[in-house]
């Protein structure tokens, strides 16, 4: 076997390792970002802060409680994101059940959870390093673990359901009344909403676009384009595929190509044989709507 052959024949599992870390940390990412986050970490201080949970009340000073908390629970939360987040994607075709991998995820943060709070009990409590760890260490193992399927129950269970927008939207109309539900929208989560502005292939998964953000699914291009079929959509690239409620202009780019823009703002490339169709879709589109 060459080097060339023995590289390609370690592409596949490789580059599904490599899907899987760079979509858990691109979520993870983005769940930083998002105010709500921090927010209820601010929340969740305060109130351990206040109440003096797990004895912190007697055997620590407030300012020590702000800092044990503090530290505690930013460092737990950052490592549970991670494991929650990789955990779904993980299990993104739902092959195995999806508490019993949430539930074996948690334990990968059991250690470094355990570390981070044995060292700050050893640092700030008035009698030292705890007297029980195997009791702390069993303790955290089951607050994270309840932390993990709680975490991912929002998306396997309340995933599919989409809440009733506040305001009329463009939805992403279906040509036929009485679609079936596409596996797509029950892989969204569900604070994405259902409304796709437009799919972009990324190796083993697709990135799926809407107003509200965006999030990657284990799916191929392919098979999201045939699930998407009786919606009012086109695939206009090899890698992107656009629903044409979204699309809010067509030109062509100064090296003689073709793009489009969606209502996000978003600019995506229209390969050449696909022009003529985007372009009699558009013009179905606008006679319909006038």
């Amino acid at each position: 076997m060459t080097e060339n052959q023995g590289k390609s024949a370690e592409e596949p599992g490789a580059g599904i390792w490599r899907d899987w870390v760079y979509s858990t940390l691109r979520e993870t990412h983005e769940t930083l970002r998002r105010p709500f986050f921090w927010t209820l970490l601010a929340t969740g201080v305060a109130l351990t802060v206040v109440a003096g949970p797990f004895g912190t009340l007697a055997k620590m000073s407030l300012a020590s409680r702000v800092v044990f908390w503090g530290v505690g629970l930013l460092s737990t939360s950052l490592v549970m994101t991670v494991v929650v987040t990789g955990a779904r994607h993980f299990n993104a075709d739902r092959r195995y059940p999806w508490t019993l991998v949430s539930a074996a995820a948690a334990l990968f943060a059991v250690p470094p959870a355990f570390v981070i709070f044995y060292g700050l009990n050893s640092a700030f409590s008035r009698f030292g390093a705890p007297q029980d760890p195997l009791r702390m260490l069993i303790e955290l193992a089951t607050i994270l673990v309840l932390m993990s399927i709680v975490g991912n129950a929002r998306y396997y269970v309340l995933g599919p359901q989409s809440p009733a927008p506040a305001r009329p939207v463009a939805v992403l109309h279906a040509v036929d009344p009485s679609p079936a539900q596409p596996l797509l929208f029950e892989k969204l989560p569900a604070e994405l909403g259902r409304d796709l502005v437009c799919l972009r292939a990324q190796d083993h998964y697709v990135e799926a676009v809407t107003p509200r953000g965006s999030t990657n699914v284990l799916m191929r291009l392919s098979d999201a384009e045939r699930d998407l079929s009786g919606f009012n959509g086109l695939r206009v690239h090899r890698s992107w595929w656009v629903n044409l409620d979204h699309v809010v202009s067509l030109a062509r780019t100064e090296a003689g190509g073709m793009e489009l823009t969606t209502s996000t703002g978003m600019t995506i490339p229209v390969a050449r044989g696909q022009r003529a169709a985007l372009r009699a879709a558009l013009d179905q589109r606008r006679a319909a709507a006038e």
